[in-house]
């Protein structure tokens, strides 16, 4: 599966970030079929938190076009220190 994928993201607020990206593949095999699309929202710090840190959680789907428009569902919820760099602890469903 070869593709181009075309995304973006927007910050609705400080800590609230909305993704989206659409991809299409030109050369397929395998029962793959040309269109995905993945989608999701993440609320995590965006400024230091410090020792005490802050919550997250997170939602992402993947739909593919050769299951049908199934595809993948992913929610994470942990809590994150963000400094220099960002550390995330949490559970993934």
């Amino acid at each position: 599966r070869d593709a181009i994928v075309l995304g973006g993201g927007y910050f609705a607020a400080p800590d609230l970030r909305l993704y989206a990206e659409v991809g299409y593949a030109f050369i397929v095999d395998g029962g793959a079929e040309p269109w995905e699309f993945q989608f999701g929202w993440e609320y995590a710090p965006t400024h230091p938190t410090g020792w005490a840190g802050s919550p997250f959680v997170a939602m992402n789907a993947y739909l593919r076009e050769e299951v049908d428009w199934g595809g993948d569902f992913t929610l994470m919820a942990g809590w994150a220190w963000r400094g220099a760099r960002l550390l995330r602890v949490g559970l993934q469903y």
